[in-house]
């Protein structure tokens, strides 16, 4: 790819030094081989205009629909209520000393953003949307993660999931 960037500049360079080449032409070869190369590199390029165009149109339906939090929440604490909810593109880092339930937030959040979905607005109102995730985590069997999640939903006490102290209402 390096490559490619270096020869597509030389082509350039080429063009714009070139006595004959009208401005015109070089700008749409620097703008044919950009094109390309972003293309190459799955970078989503896109006009500021409608970039700009794009976030007034959501910006209006938010107006018109205050109450409805977009994206996805977590339902953690006050989280959605101070983020807006998630949107495309965030990273969300949850940080703290050990067993301090870093873990067990995330899973929490995860399992409640799925349960619950995206919500988008469109002219109609707000619409629900449903939402796969996937949790990665280097410190932890899946196992592990799955077993958080069914101790936090039956309300069990871990020690007692793992001893099998399991009330009939838990289960």
């Amino acid at each position: 790819k390096l490559r490619g960037i270096y020869e597509s500049c030389l082509e350039i360079a080429r063009a714009a030094t070139d006595p004959s080449a009208t401005q015109d032409a070089v700008l749409d070869l620097l703008n044919a081989k950009t094109s390309s190369m972003l293309d190459d590199s799955g970078v989503d390029a896109r006009s500021l205009k409608d970039i700009v165009h794009s976030q007034t149109e959501q910006l209006a339906l938010r107006a018109m629909h205050p109450d409805v939090t977009t994206g996805v929440k977590l339902n953690i604490g006050d989280f959605d209520k101070m983020s807006g909810g998630l949107s495309k593109g965030d990273l969300v880092v949850f940080g703290g000393r050990p067993a301090m339930g870093k873990t067990a937030s995330s899973i929490a959040a995860v399992y409640n953003a799925v349960c619950t979905g995206l919500t988008e607005l469109s002219d109609d109102g707000a619409v629900q949307k449903d939402l796969k995730a996937a949790i990665f985590s280097l410190e932890m069997t899946a196992e592990s993660l799955i077993v958080r999640t069914l101790v936090r939903e039956s309300d069990t006490p871990y020690q007692d999931w793992k001893m099998g102290r399991i009330k009939d209402s838990q289960w």
